[in-house]
C-alpha cells in the first residue's frame, strides 16, 4: 500500500497506517516535482494468487524477492 501523508491530514484518516511502515519525509519541492513524474513509476512483477480459505478469499502476493 502507497500512502502519502500531509502535514494537516486528520488522525482519523490515518486510521489504517500501522507502526513499523516505513515512512520517508521530505519537503523539497524538487522531490516533489520528481515524485509527481511518470519516470518515477517503479513497476515491479508479482506472481498473484487467489484461493478460497473456508468462507473467505485469500489473495497472496509475491515479488521476485519473495
Amino acid at each position: 500500500m502507497r500512502w502519502r501523508i500531509y502535514p494537516k491530514d486528520a488522525m482519523a484518516g490515518l486510521k489504517d497506517l500501522r507502526t513499523g511502515t516505513v515512512v520517508n519525509r521530505n519537503r523539497s519541492m524538487a522531490w516533489m516535482r520528481a515524485l509527481e513524474r511518470p519516470s518515477a513509476e517503479q513497476r515491479i512483477p508479482l506472481w498473484v494468487r487467489l484461493h478460497a480459505q473456508g468462507d473467505a478469499l485469500c489473495l497472496t502476493l509475491t515479488d521476485a524477492d519473495g
